[in-house]
């Protein structure tokens, strides 16, 4: 699982102090990208 968080950029609301509004994170599985593939022989 990979998370990235957004906030510092990109601002919902613009303001110098931290707003709950501006917390936002991605979440996505990345079991697929590093499972073994099968050979197809």
């Amino acid at each position: 699982m990979e998370t990235q968080g957004y906030g510092e950029q990109y601002l919902k609301v613009e303001t110098q102090e931290p707003e709950r509004e501006n917390r936002r994170v991605a979440i996505r599985r990345v079991t697929p990208l590093v499972a073994p593939v099968a050979s197809s022989e």
